[in-house]
């Protein structure tokens, strides 16, 4: 197999790694900051397919159940728009800093063969 570098140790940077060093290849991640530096200081909220798609298992406390969105005019005469949350949608809100810290140790199970 070939030997990779990847460049950037972001969410997507350490899924690209994980996956290609479970395909055999060996990788090198360079980051520029110190793992503590990594992920940024918010909350990312996104579908839970994203995580069957890659094949990541999802931490319990990540999945919300569903979320109803609130719109609320400016009016205040006019009554507040609700938007149901699909009972099938499964979502996903998670701080990045937690979140990039999952996929870190995921990726060093990986390249390390750990199980």
């Amino acid at each position: 197999m070939s030997s990779i570098c990847v460049a950037g140790a972001g969410i997507g940077g350490l899924v690209a790694a994980m996956k290609l060093s479970a395909q055999g290849h060996d990788v090198t991640v360079y980051e520029y900051n110190a793992k503590e530096d990594c992920g940024l200081e918010q909350t990312d909220s996104f579908d839970a397919t994203a995580m069957d798609y890659a094949g990541i298992e999802i931490p319990e406390g990540y999945l919300c159940s569903g979320n109803e969105l609130t719109f609320y005019p400016l009016d205040p005469e006019e009554e507040p728009l609700i938007l149901p949350c699909d009972e099938n949608y499964r979502n996903i809100t998670v701080d990045r800093k937690e979140l990039f810290s999952y996929f870190y140790s995921l990726a060093v199970a990986e390249v390390q063969g750990d199980d």
